[in-house]
Parts: C-alpha cells; sequence; structure tokens
C-alpha cells in the first residue's frame, strides 16, 4: 500500500517511524525501534521510491501505542 501510494504521490515525503514495547532497557528499545525503521525504508526503496522521500525514525518506548507501559 505505502508503494503504491509514494508512487501515485511522486512529491510526498515521508517519516517512517517504528515503537517497541516497554519491556527491555531504554536505550535497547530505542535502538532496536531505529533498526525497525531503517529495514522497513531498506524495503521500501528496494521497491523503488528515491531514498531521501523516506526518514526513518525509531521511538522506543517514547510513545507506547498499546498501554502496556
Amino acid at each position: 500500500f505505502l508503494v503504491d501510494l509514494m508512487n501515485k504521490y511522486p512529491d510526498m515525503k515521508i517519516e517512517l517511524s517504528s515503537h517497541t514495547d516497554s519491556q527491555g532497557k531504554d536505550t535497547y528499545n530505542e535502538n532496536l525501534s531505529q533498526r525497525r525503521a531503517d529495514s522497513a525504508k531498506k524495503w521500501v526503496v528496494s521497491k523503488g521510491i528515491s531514498p531521501d522521500r523516506i526518514v526513518p525514525k525509531g521511538y522506543g518506548e517514547q510513545m507506547i501505542l498499546n498501554g502496556c507501559t
């Protein structure tokens, strides 16, 4: 879906964010979420999207989405 959307709107730039739960150490989770975001960017780029259109951002535990604090 994302690749199709970005192909449809070639001027679109995005922040590709990733999160973790609250288990583990803060630093580990920050690094893990950044690796996830970087990996997702790599996949999107492999589908032909220019890398300068994607900003990968790992949030770790900073923005818990599932209420597991």
